[in-house]
């Protein structure tokens, strides 16, 4: 729309300026004899300013979220402490034991078991034994006759027609007038692929599963056994009750109720008795049983695990370069096409039959001579058995006298004994947030906060986004300074000379003599004689003219029209 209105404003000038310099050319000629000079008339065309286009923009503001990590570590308060243990040595405990003599006694002792003894009595030997007297024989072969293949039945390729070339016109030859326009073609350097790159080759590997070693199997374990040297001791305790009825009591004194004393009156002996007091513990010796192991021989056990081979996925792309084909015209002779057409041999099969002859062989008398025929017989070894008594021998053992030993009844023992028990570190869990880690010391809870971040300002007519917010502050930006009035000088008529004296000469005869134009000067003044008048409201209006009212007219409309489309141009800004 702005530019249809400039176009109307240059076309309105345009005919303005056309027309005054026509007008002009019209008036341009002859001052007739007798007229007056005029003065050039100039007119003041204001030119009306624009005002200056602007628009309101507004202060926006964006805050951004950061995304906050909790972040503890544990910090000690009192340090852990261990128990305090104090060593009690406790000395070991014997009982002297009396082991009883043995009395003499004899013992048969076996020297050698009774036993049978395989004697060799004849010993294995092989026997060569005749089975078939040496003899001839007469082998004889029947006259017969035999069909001999002579030809083995075959298949013959007999050739019918033999291979030749032959050359067939496929196109006849012309010229062609190829032209390729100029373009540009991305040539593909490299086509994109992916690229398997092998990390790790496949192999085989022998895992140790268990190595070899050498187990003690435990077959009984070690164990101590509480022997009893001397049983528990108690106190016996006898019953007694009221005659009354009304009161029961246990003394180990048995006449307890004959004492001569004020308690012991009305009471009777019921002859019950139970176990008191423990005046002396059982006594028991520890005996230790060691354990009994049985060595276990292991070997090394292996897995093969087979790795196949790693690879990776790298993937390139396509790599393409730009180049520029100028427009080619070429002339192309095509020859004339001919193609090579081959024919192979030609054959047919042609089948022959077997052919047989027939042989005669006559009898055959043959004689087969037949050595002896011997076997091996094999004879084992002969045994008898021969009986060996047992063999005994007295031995005397003496008389043994009773022995006393002291044996272990508790062996000594360092006992661990609690002074101060151990007490554990006491602390708490300090805790912060931020986006990274604070130092090597703090690990993440797996807690998350948002919190708002930097904030952005922007100035903008309408907001940016969803995200963005006003913040009420506003600025008019000027997007077109304001232009002011002005005026220029337009020449609304040029100033006209004075033309020449009118003169009437008269000849001898009385007749009138038209005289010859002076040389008229030129309506349009010379550009000096247009200069602008210091003051047009002094110039001196002579009057009416029509070539200089045209003339004023063209300027005038020029004048307009260029005012009017620039206001157009601002007003639209």
């Amino acid at each position: 729309m702005n530019t249809k209105r400039v176009s109307i404003a240059v076309a309105v000038s345009a005919l303005g300026l056309a027309i005054a310099p026509g007008v002009a050319s019209a008036a341009d000629g002859q001052v007739g004899c007798g007229t007056p000079a005029k003065q050039a008339v100039y007119s003041t065309v204001v030119v009306p300013g624009t005002a200056a286009v602007t628009h309101e923009e507004y202060e926006w503001s964006s805050v951004s979220e950061v995304i906050e990590r909790q972040w503890q570590q544990w910090l000690v308060d009192s340090a852990a402490m261990d128990a305090v243990y104090e060593t009690v040595h406790h000395p070991a405990e014997y009982t002297t034991v009396v082991v009883p003599g043995l009395p003499a006694y004899d013992e048969q002792v076996l020297e050698t078991a009774a036993y049978d003894e395989q004697v060799l009595d004849t010993a294995a030997y092989d026997e060569q034994v005749l089975e078939t007297a040496a003899y001839d024989e007469e082998v004889v072969t029947p006259a017969y006759d035999e069909q001999v293949l002579d030809t083995a039945a075959y298949d013959e390729q007999v050739l019918e027609t033999a291979a030749y070339d032959e050359q067939v016109l496929q196109t006849a030859a012309y010229d062609e007038e190829v032209v390729t326009p100029a373009y540009d073609e991305q040539v593909l350097q490299t086509a994109a692929y992916d690229e398997q790159v092998l990390q790790t080759a496949a192999y085989d590997e022998q895992v140790l599963q268990t190595a070899a070693y050498d187990e003690q199997v435990l077959q009984t374990a070690a164990y101590d056994e509480q022997v009893m040297t001397s049983p528990a001791v108690y106190v016996t305790e006898y019953k007694f009750v009221q005659k009354n009825g009304n009161g029961v009591r246990w003394d180990a004194d048995p006449d307890w109720n004959a004492q001569p004393n004020n308690n012991s009156g009305g009471w009777v002996a019921t002859g019950i008795t139970r176990q008191g007091a423990l005046v002396s513990a059982a006594v028991y010796t520890t005996v230790h049983h060691d354990a009994v192991y049985t060595t276990v021989h292991h070997d090394a056990v292996y897995t093969t695990v087979h790795h196949e081979a790693v690879y990776k996925t790298v993937h390139h792309d396509a790599v393409y370069t730009t180049v520029h084909h100028d427009a080619v015209s070429t002339t192309v002779h095509h020859d004339a096409v001919y193609t090579t057409v081959h024919h192979d041999d030609v054959y047919k099969t042609v089948h022959h039959d077997d052919v047989y002859k027939t042989v005669h062989h006559d009898a055959v008398s043959t004689t087969v001579h037949h050595d002896d025929v011997y076997k091996t017989v094999h004879h084992d070894d002969v045994y008898k058995t021969v009986h060996h008594d047992a063999v005994y021998t007295t031995v005397h053992h003496a008389a043994t006298p009773d022995t006393t030993t002291e044996v272990l009844v508790s062996p000594a023992w360092d006992e661990q004994v609690l002074v101060t028990p151990a007490t554990d570190a006491v602390g708490h869990w300090e805790e912060t947030w931020s986006v990274e880690s604070p130092g090597a010391a703090w690990s993440a809870t797996g807690e998350t906060r948002t919190v708002d971040g930097e904030t952005e300002l922007v100035w903008a007519a309408q907001s940016p986004g969803e995200e963005w917010t006003a913040t009420g502050a506003y600025r008019t930006v000027e997007d077109t300074p304001a232009v002011p009035d002005s005026s220029e000088q337009v020449l609304v008529s040029a100033a006209v000379p004075a033309g020449p004296a009118c003169e009437e000469p008269v000849t001898g005869d009385g007749a009138t003599v038209v005289p010859e134009p002076a040389q008229p000067a030129s309506a349009v003044p010379a550009a000096a004689d247009l200069a602008k008048p210091a003051a047009v409201n002094e110039l001196a209006f002579t009057g009416s003219d029509p070539t200089l009212l045209w003339l004023g007219m063209g300027f005038l409309l020029a004048g307009i029209g260029v005012s009017a489309g620039y206001r157009k141009v601002a007003q639209k800004r």
